[in-house]
């Protein structure tokens, strides 16, 4: 066999193992798509290169797979909603990784290789069980929405080079209790900490400029300084926090309504 076609397995509800044999050198997308019951996937071939877009998408059962090395490209949603999965190692071969191809999973910690310069779309929302991620060093930019709901998420260290966290990113990240910001961030958007109820302290580096709506509302912020740079505070953007006092920047040139609402 040197290749399977689009959707092959699809919905085959009843396999539980599959071993891909050394002769293949191309899957097709969506080739075990909602095959629930699928436990184990075993590859063989050391010809493949890509992982195709929703290759195992809904697999739930799936509990057991190992990423070859050789393999440059995993493609979209790949690993979602395979919420047994809790083990995934990312080989320092892979340069590209496609949008949301993590969405719901069950990984507990991963390691993106540092070839990997961009992530897409909601790439880890709602992985509940991630508590420890390492992004590359050459990651050119955060999406909205990336780590909304990872629960059980405690640290996230951003890489410089990253300017904005977008609105969401990390919103309902209820254990995230430490965040290592950039040098290079300018601007925190909507929500993008909501209700990130176990951050306390936050270190906002000098540089950042805006903090946005909600940015962070429902978080317990008690200890943090504003840098100098700091213009522009957004509507309710503290709000249900614990701050005890706070120095405002003479740069400040707005603080919008509510934005220390309740604290």
């Amino acid at each position: 066999i040197l290749s399977i076609g689009a959707a092959a397995f699809r919905d085959c509800r009843n396999l539980t193992e599959f071993t891909i044999p050394e002769s293949l050198i191309e899957l097709e997308s969506t080739v075990f798509y909602n095959c629930t019951q699928l436990q184990s996937v075993t590859i063989l071939s050391r010809n493949l290169t890509n992982l195709p877009d929703d290759t195992f998408n809904n697999c739930i059962s799936l509990n057991n797979f190992l990423i070859p090395d050789g393999i440059t490209s995993i493609g979209s949603s790949v690993f979602m909603r395979t919420s047994s999965l809790e083990n995934l190692s990312i080989p320092n071969s892979v340069s590209s990784i496609g949008m949301s191809c993590f969405y719901g999973s069950g990984i507990t910690e991963i390691d993106i290789p540092d070839a990997v310069s961009e992530l897409k779309g909601q790439m880890f929302r709602g992985c509940s069980k991630l508590q420890k991620i390492h992004l590359p060093a050459n990651l050119s930019q955060l999406e909205k929405e990336m780590f909304r709901g990872c629960s059980s998420l405690e640290t996230i260290s951003i890489p410089n080079g990253i300017t904005i966290i977008p609105s969401y990113c990390f919103n309902y990240c209820t254990a995230l209790n430490k965040v290592y910001l950039p040098e290079t961030l300018v601007a925190i958007h909507d929500d993008a900490f909501s209700y990130c109820s176990s951050l306390s302290q936050i270190d906002f580096p000098e540089g950042l400029e805006t903090i946005s709506t909600q940015a962070f509302w429902g978080a317990k912020l008690a200890n943090f300084t504003f840098p100098s740079t700091l213009k522009q505070v957004g509507g309710w953007a503290f709000g249900l926090g614990e701050i005890s006092s706070l120095t405002l920047p003479a740069k400040l040139e707005k603080i919008g309504s509510y934005a220390f609402d309740d604290v």
